[in-house]
């Protein structure tokens, strides 16, 4: 079953809280997977940005773990001539504040 998309008020914070790269964190999987290339979470966050701009699809997925029962958001850009799995999620900070997370940025296989 495909995966649902998500809606434009998602597309539009995601697009939001990636234009702040200074205020995105990752988790340490991550950390070390972009370390690993040469890249960092401002090349991923601004991998975002184009793919929201170039209109691409932003996938709509279920967490599992710390963030079980939220809903993740997936893309699959070429960032450095690499096709990388990129998956967001948005956290919320003392229910005031919305926080971008970088679940996952690899290699797509």
């Amino acid at each position: 079953m495909p995966k649902k998309l998500a809606d434009q008020q998602t597309i539009e914070k995601l697009y939001e809280l990636a234009g702040r790269p200074g205020d995105v964190v990752t988790t340490k999987t991550v950390s070390f997977d972009i370390m690993g290339r040469g890249l960092t979470k401002y090349d991923v966050c601004d991998a975002l940005r184009d793919w929201i701009d170039a209109g691409m699809d932003v996938k709509e997925t279920g967490m599992r773990g710390q963030d079980s029962g939220q809903s993740g958001y997936e893309i699959k850009p070429r960032i450095n001539d690499n096709l990388v799995y990129c998956k967001f999620v948005i956290r919320d900070r003392d229910g005031t504040d919305e926080l971008l997370v970088i679940v996952s940025a690899h290699p797509d296989h």
